[in-house]
């Protein structure tokens, strides 16, 4: 993706305002019931516009799946009760319809949509050709009426083709295309993404109406990634076709000439965006100016926006109002498809008597909320598409109403702060109590995967367990077993027996031998150190080398040494540090190499360097990398305690619980004499103490005051001692 410090592109994106966010319903004032202009429509939704220049107003309201899926059943009629000229710029059947109608210059303006009449005749809406007044037909479209104001951008779905180097294969693509989206646009043409979908692979139509006051030569420029045209008055001034970045752009130099009357000018603006960096930027340079400008958004004829007032059916005793809108996005580091979206859900409801007692939305992904009043619920998606969202209300008198919305969720994949983005403390919060157990399929493995890439083991395991629990036949469910198991091993939601078990499924799901021979090998550790399954893990150990045995495979080498190292392992937590240490040996003359010993020693010598800076660093899981390189590459050493010691520390400054425990506890008992051991000591005791067991640290502080006389351990261990005996003592 390209991006740029250019000031126009600046000028675009500090102003825009994404449209998927709907408008804001206005509250319902108190008012004379307005007769029902034709029984044949069921709903109703009031529309208000304040008085201001020009006679277009827009507005976007969301009519849910109640409106005729063509918006054949849409009608503007006035408060008496006449039809009001109006365009549909874009219907999306089951969510939100976005409308420009005829006001009166300079008059406020309080007209009513209706909608909800499946067999309603086609209005030709669509049309802005509109025709005249049929007097027989309820809610027909008055004297023709063209809105010409305002900049209107539609956009459009690309199909995958080469770049178009003519205006007219642009037009005929966006004849045949489907429209994402439109809505009016504050400062003109100006935008460095696309506000109704994804940002890649889309077709711009800009269609503006420009105040021209000095009559004279005018210099048009486009700066755009990719291609753009520019047509002012029916006339193709600039053309900068096929696939290229803003460069020269932004120096003004794709332009065109044209000579303009006093008046306004029609701007039409095509854009077409492959893959990467997006740009459609309008400039030009007026009579008089030395150099290409910014075109003043003041320049454009405004347009008005029309306010969402109160909705009502013509029958029944209640009425679900939803309000959805995309609240923000979160991206999921490096990654190239997965996001997390915040949806906020509103209920505008209304009763005719009494108030509505209950509220409840489901989200379509196995999830529900009920909220506090009509106040606003927050829903987290990890999905794009269009999930289904209902609203479900009831009545003092129990009585309800449902409404659905299918909120766009499209994958936001520009950087500027044009959309607005959350944060992970936010969406870590709002999703962390999700019922895994009633989340659907799909919606439960990206759950998964989500709190993966937040890094947060323990709900990592939560998801994953469930997910494996319920739908264990799944071909993706070893990767998602394999991961969630090493979360389950992380200090801050250690839970061996968990591990295994995901381990033991993703074994099975394994399809090779190398796979499955690696989660063997790693179920072992698991039982050997984790869980003191001594004998289980040596049967593991073994069956995995009469694996590699049995079938030739590239890389055996390497398994059967670590299966080695395990027995050796296992020798060693058993105390049998002699048997241990035969299979130490064994494993490391399979690596030994032709290299003199002074540079063996060297590289060796430099581990233990590498991970007291990486612990100086906070860098605490590359600390566990290197260890597990140290103990692969010089196996033996582990009975020289250091490397458990180090192990221990790093697990201590992480969590001082049990892993940290065994890994220093271990190293003192396999190397008593080691330099290691009075800082050993003095951890261990700490991470009992941690662990709120004051018997064994008081006995464990008291050592090291009594075996390390001369080290500020000794010292140090005083006042731990005295801690301990209080807390002994407040226990009884």
């Amino acid at each position: 993706m390209e991006h740029s410090t250019f000031n126009p592109a600046r000028l675009a994106l500090g102003a825009c305002v994404t449209l998927l966010l709907l408008q804001m319903v206005a509250s319902a004032t108190a008012a004379p019931p307005q007769p029902w202009f034709d029984a044949s429509w069921r709903y109703r939704v009031e529309l208000t516009s304040e008085k201001g220049e020009g006679d277009v107003a827009w507005v976007t309201v969301a009519l849910g799946d109640r409106a005729a899926s063509d918006g054949r059943d849409l009608r503007l009629v006035d408060a008496d009760g006449r039809s009001r000229p109006f365009e549909v710029l874009h219907h999306d059947a089951g969510f939100t319809t976005t409308l420009r109608f005829f006001v009166e210059p300079h008059k406020a303006a309080n007209t009513w949509l209706y909608y909800g009449n499946a067999k309603a005749p086609s209005s030709k809406a669509f049309d802005s050709r509109l025709p005249a007044a049929d007097p027989a037909l309820p809610g027909a479209l008055p004297r023709p009426w063209q809105a010409q104001r305002g900049v209107l951008l539609r956009t459009y779905h690309r199909k995958d083709a080469p770049h178009a180097e003519k205006l007219e294969t642009i037009r005929q693509r966006i004849a045949a295309a489907s429209q994402q989206g439109a809505g009016y646009r504050p400062n003109g043409i100006s935008d460095g993404f696309n506000p109704f979908g994804q940002s890649d692979n889309y077709l711009s139509y800009y269609e503006g109406w420009l105040r021209i006051e000095t009559a004279g030569e005018y210099a048009f420029a486009t700066v755009s990634d990719d291609g753009s045209w520019v047509v002012i008055n029916d006339q193709e001034v600039v053309a900068w076709p096929g696939a290229h970045g803003i460069g020269g752009g932004e120096r003004g130099e794709h332009h065109g000439l044209i000579t303009l009357q006093r008046g306004v000018a029609r701007v039409r603006y095509y854009h077409e965006e492959g893959n990467g960096g997006q740009m459609a930027y309008l400039a030009w340079r007026p009579p008089g100016a030395e150099r290409v400008i910014p075109i003043p958004a003041n320049q454009w004829l405004s347009v008005r926006s029309a306010k969402v007032g109160r909705h009502e059916a013509r029958q029944g005793h209640v009425l679900a109002v939803a309000d959805v809108t995309i609240a923000n996005t979160y991206w999921i580091a490096d990654s190239q498809d997965r996001q997390a979206t915040l949806v906020r859900c509103v209920s505008h409801s209304v009763a005719r008597e009494g108030k509505i007692r209950n509220v409840r939305w489901t989200f379509g992904d196995g999830l529900s909320a009920e909220a506090n009043g009509q106040g606003a619920v927050e829903h987290v998606f990890f999905r794009l598409g269009r999930p289904s969202v209902t609203l479900t209300v009831t009545d003092e008198k129990g009585r309800s109403d449902s409404v659905t919305m299918h909120p766009r969720i499209f994958q936001v994949d520009v950087v500027e702060q044009a959309f607005a983005y959350g944060d992970r403390g936010t969406y870590a919060k709002a999703a962390a109590d999700y019922e895994v157990m009633a989340m659907a399929k799909e919606d439960l493995r990206m759950y998964a995967a989500f709190w993966r890439d937040l890094e947060v083991a323990g709900q990592e395991v939560r998801a994953a367990r469930a997910f494996v629990g319920r739908f264990g036949d799944d071909a993706g469910v070893g990767e998602l077993a394999r991961s969630a198991a090493e979360a389950a091993l992380k200090p801050e939601a250690y839970d061996p027996k968990a591990a295994a078990a995901l381990l033991t499924k993703a074994m099975e799901q394994a399809d090779n031998l190398r796979q499955k021979v690696l989660l063997m090998l790693r179920l072992a550790e698991v039982s050997a150190w984790d869980m003191g399954q001594y004998q289980i893990a040596a049967t593991h150990l073994t069956t995995a080398r009469q694996m590699l045995a049995r079938r030739a495979h590239e890389g055996a080498a390497v398994l059967e040494r670590r299966a080695i190292i395990g027995q050796g392992d296992v020798a060693m937590l058993q105390g049998k540090l002699d048997e241990a240490r035969k299979h130490y040996q064994q494993a490391q003359a399979m690596l030994e190499t032709k290299e003199d010993e002074p540079k063996r020693l060297a590289r060796r010598g430099g581990y233990p360097y590498t991970i007291e800076d990486l612990l100086a660093r906070d860098e605490h899981a590359k600390a566990i990398d290197v260890l597990d390189q140290w103990d692969r590459e010089f196996p033996l050493e582990k009975l020289d305690g250091l490397t458990l010691f180090l192990r221990g520390k790093t697990r201590f400054i992480q969590h001082p619980g049990e892993q940290a425990l065994q890994y220093l506890t271990l190293s003192i008992e396999v190397a008593p004499r080691g330099l290691h051991v009075a800082e050993a000591a003095w951890l261990r005791a700490n991470c009992l103490l941690a662990l709120d067991r004051p018997a064994q640290a008081l006995e464990a502080f008291k050592r090291v005051a009594n075996d390390f006389t001369y080290t500020q351990y000794a010292i140090e261990a005083q006042s731990k001692i005295k801690l301990c005996e209080a807390k002994l003592k407040e226990a009884g």
